[in-house]
């Protein structure tokens, strides 16, 4: 079987080999024998960290660091890792919930009794992880220092649901959230345990909304603006919301505001890189983060 390898690209983490010139120039991260579908979704200091199947058929939490890719353990059989803060932890999941490593060692995030369908939302610089799970039928935000692994704060779902999907280095958490736990609108919300979660400005209340990653003075979702009628990539800087035109998604942001996502040209769908100055250019790579 043809493997694909893993790229990361000075700015962002992406996939797959370039059809044509890139606005940052790939480079090629080396492949764990025996593994195919590797795949690279978050890069810090140096760091990068994903996933690939391994020749067991499993999926197998993968680090990289000076050209050299070691497998991580994991407690149960199977697992991913998702992103890396400044200080070199990682967090991920495998089958039975999150986890975190710290220094190689898998640390185990222990849910709720009663949480199901955990998935996690991001890992902040001073390690603060957060993540959503249905506990009694309702979507709740979850959260964990890596100090303390067995204990998560559960954040609640106000009178709804709370969908956490990213968490800035600074420790700012974004997602969206419900009112009601019926029929209402699910709104883009961003804050923290401290301050609490409010929706994001800029937006038509009465449409669907979502807020999906955050980095310094930015974040980054999708929504459709007050006095429009269709769901647009927005970027919010300093709570002001932007339409990101040029854009038909957005995934990621860094500190600088730069943006990646996707946008369609002839009907055929390409990533991409949005530069606050620049604007747009195209990357003809599968991109999977933004290196913050």
């Amino acid at each position: 079987m043809a493997v694909t390898p893993a790229v990361a690209a000075d700015g962002q983490v992406s996939l797959s080999r370039a059809a044509t010139a890139c606005t940052y120039a790939p480079h090629w991260l080396p492949v764990p024998d025996g593994f195919n579908d590797v795949r690279a979704y978050d890069s810090r200091n140096g760091v990068t960290v994903g996933s690939g199947m391994g020749g067991d058929g499993r999926e197998h939490a993968l680090r990289w660091e000076n050209g050299v890719v070691d497998v991580l353990d994991v407690p149960s059989g199977w697992g991913s890792a998702s992103q890396v803060n400044k200080h070199g932890v990682i967090l991920g999941y495998d089958d039975l919930g999150p986890v975190v490593w710290k220094n190689g060692e898998p640390i185990r995030l222990e849910l709720p009794e009663g949480a199901q369908q955990s998935v996690v939302a991001g890992l902040s610089d001073s390690g603060i992880v957060a993540a959503t799970a249905t506990i009694e039928e309702r979507r709740h935000g979850l959260l964990w220092s890596i100090e303390n692994p067995e204990q998560a704060i559960d954040l609640g779902h106000g009178a709804g649901d709370l969908d956490l999907s990213g968490v800035s280095p600074a420790g700012l958490m974004v997602g969206e959230a419900r009112e009601t736990a019926e029929g209402a609108v699910r709104r883009a919300v961003s804050g923290t345990p401290t301050t609490g979660f409010a929706p994001l400005a800029g937006l038509d209340p009465e449409f669907a909304s979502s807020a999906d990653q955050a980095a310094g003075r930015y974040i980054v979702g999708h929504g459709t603006p007050a006095g429009a009628w269709q769901d647009s990539p927005v970027l919010w800087k300093n709570g002001v919301a932007s339409v990101l035109a040029e854009l038909d998604s957005a995934r990621d942001v860094n500190s600088r505001g730069e943006v990646v996502g996707s946008m369609v040209e002839d009907g055929t769908a390409t990533s991409c890189q949005r530069s606050p100055k620049t604007g747009s250019g195209a990357l003809y790579v599968m991109v999977c983060g933004a290196a913050r």
